[in-house]
């Protein structure tokens, strides 16, 4: 039992340790984020204000395809052995 407490401690630990990297690496991440922010914040302040959009993001996409959708036929099988005919046709379609 000893050695499976050792062993659930020691992993306790190390997750524990994984966390607390985790968070630093974190707060450093977020640290530089903001400096590089600000920085452009006192660039775009200095050049006047005025911030723009690359073109790309201002003009719609163009959807381009093969041409308009074709619509499949319907598929018909030869009347069942109960005398009905049988259809693979949408049963929710309007005749």
């Amino acid at each position: 039992m000893t050695k499976v407490a050792v062993a659930t401690r020691v992993d306790a630990e190390r997750q524990v340790m994984e966390a607390v990297m985790g968070k630093k690496k974190a707060r450093e991440a977020l640290e530089r984020f903001t400096s590089v922010v600000n920085k452009e914040k006192e660039k775009d302040s200095k050049s006047g204000g005025i911030v723009s959009a690359p073109e790309s993001l201002n003009t719609k996409p163009k959807l381009e395809g093969p041409g308009p959708i074709q619509v499949a036929p319907k598929i018909s099988e030869p009347e069942g052995s109960n005398g009905l005919k049988t259809s693979h046709a949408d049963p929710m379609e309007e005749h």
